[in-house]
């Protein structure tokens, strides 16, 4: 139809995205996290060479790609690709993860119903410590966990046990250990202002796109 498409990506430094998104989180609420930061930048690249390799540069041009923190000045994919080789991954970010956080935040119930209560000490950094009491009681062995955002695991820094975080079939979050030495636990119910405001298994359309996933 005579048609011909145009693809932009703009780019910012991490430190500007960080600056960025803290003042947009201390006014409008909303929690900022720049753990996807290099995975965007790469995305661009791996458009680019999507393009190229499909054969639909002809009709689209390349990727054209802006520094939307410097006055929009025009980047190279070589300059791209020289930022992601100097940048830290989103691993070592100081920041972020506060989803998979909130998702821990809980009341958990093993398999003979004993419950335990999940608090982390922030939802921010990618090194958590988590608070695990009964009725103030330490559990698990340790009263103050870790969490690791990056693997989502949960770490007794004293026994060196260790829990996976993930889902269940019904949305729930729960913990596996990961050498299976104790059983699993289901969080039964949230934790005031540290849990997801709207949880998983309560959202109907989140469940049908995961599809049942575990």
């Amino acid at each position: 139809a005579g048609y011909r498409l145009r693809i932009v990506a703009i780019y910012a430094d991490r430190e500007i995205c960080e600056a960025r998104g803290i003042v947009r989180e201390s006014e409008d609420g909303k929690k900022f996290s720049c753990k996807n930061w290099h995975a965007s930048v790469k995305a661009i690249l791996a458009m680019q060479e999507h393009l190229r390799s499909s054969d639909a540069l002809p009709w689209t041009g390349d990727v054209e790609v802006f520094d939307g923190g410097h006055g929009l000045e025009s980047i190279s994919f070589d300059r791209l690709e020289e930022i992601l080789e100097k940048a830290p991954s989103s691993a070592g970010s100081v920041r972020g993860g506060w989803c998979e956080t909130m998702l821990l935040a809980g009341i958990y119930e093993a398999e003979n119903g004993s419950r335990v209560e999940l608090d982390p000490a922030n939802v921010m950094d990618n090194l958590v410590q988590v608070s695990a009491e009964v009725g103030g009681e330490a559990v698990l062995g340790c009263s103050t966990l870790r969490f690791e955002v990056e693997s989502c695991t949960l770490r007794d820094p004293e026994t060196s046990a260790a829990w996976q975080l993930g889902l269940t079939e019904q949305g729930r979050a729960r913990l596996v250990p990961v050498d299976a030495a104790s059983g699993v636990l289901i969080q039964v119910a949230p934790l005031p202002r540290r849990s997801l405001p709207y949880p998983v298994h309560e959202d109907a359309a989140l469940m049908d796109a995961l599809g049942g996933l575990d």
